[in-house]
C-alpha cells in the first residue's frame, strides 16, 4: 500500500483564489486530484490544507491534515502530511495545482514503483526532461524529509538520492506544469476540452 500526500495549503495569490477551492471546468482541483490518485490505485490520501480551507465532499479514503502555518511553504505541508501514519510500502507526493494528472498516469507510476529494484528509492515522472508529480518514494525517505528545515525544498532530498531514483518518461505535460495563473487555467481548460 502507498499513501498519497496531496499538498493543498497554497494561497493561490497569482491565481486569485486558494488552490484548494479552485475549479477546472466546474470541478474542484482537489476533487480531480483525489479521483486520479484513488482511481490509479492509491488507497489512502493525506490532504494537507490551511486552517481556513473550504472543501467539497471527499471520499472516506481522504484524511484531512491541517498545516497551521501554510506560510512555511510546501516543505512544511509535506512534513505535516508525513507526520500522520503512512503505509509501510511508501508514499506519493502530489500537488493540488496539477489537476490534469490522470488515474492512468498514477497507475503507471504505481506499477513502476512496485517493480523497483531493492536499491532504488523511488519513481519520478519526467516529461521533456523535467521532473514532475506525483513522485513515488519508499517509506524510508519520510524521516529524511521530516527532518528538513521548512525553508529547505523537499527536492533537495531527490537531488541527494538522484542515482537511486528511477525517472520515468511520460507524455502528459501537466505532470510537470502547475496551474498558477489565470492564463495557466485557461490553457488547462483548453487541454481538458481537447483543443490543444
Amino acid at each position: 500500500m502507498v499513501t498519497a500526500i496531496l499538498l493543498a495549503a497554497g494561497q493561490g495569490s497569482r491565481l486569485g483564489t486558494p488552490k484548494v477551492s479552485a475549479e477546472l471546468m466546474g470541478q474542484p482541483f482537489v476533487t480531480l486530484c483525489t479521483e486520479a490518485l484513488l482511481g490509479g490505485g492509491i488507497q489512502s490520501v493525506h490532504l494537507v490544507i490551511g486552517p481556513h480551507a473550504e472543501l467539497p465532499p471527499l471520499p472516506e479514503e481522504v484524511a484531512i491534515v491541517i498545516n497551521p502555518h501554510p506560510e512555511t511553504g510546501q516543505t512544511g505541508s509535506l512534513q505535516a502530511g508525513l507526520r500522520k501514519k503512512i503505509d509501510a510500502d511508501g508514499f506519493a507526493i502530489h500537488t493540488v495545482d496539477r489537476p490534469l494528472v490522470t488515474s492512468r498516469d498514477v497507475s503507471t507510476l504505481l506499477q513502476s514503483f512496485r517493480a523497483l529494484d531493492p536499491a532504488e528509492l523511488g519513481v519520478i515522472p519526467s516529461t521533456g526532461g523535467r521532473a514532475g508529480h506525483p513522485a513515488f518514494l519508499r517509506a524510508g525517505l519520510a524521516d529524511e524529509i521530516v527532518r528538513l528545515s521548512p525553508d529547505v525544498p523537499a527536492h533537495s532530498v531527490f537531488r541527494k538520492h538522484r542515482a537511486q531514483l528511477r525517472y520515468l518518461d511520460m507524455n502528459n505535460p501537466w505532470l510537470v506544469r502547475d496551474i498558477n495563473t489565470p492564463e495557466d487555467l485557461a490553457d488547462a481548460e483548453k487541454s481538458l476540452a481537447g483543443e490543444n
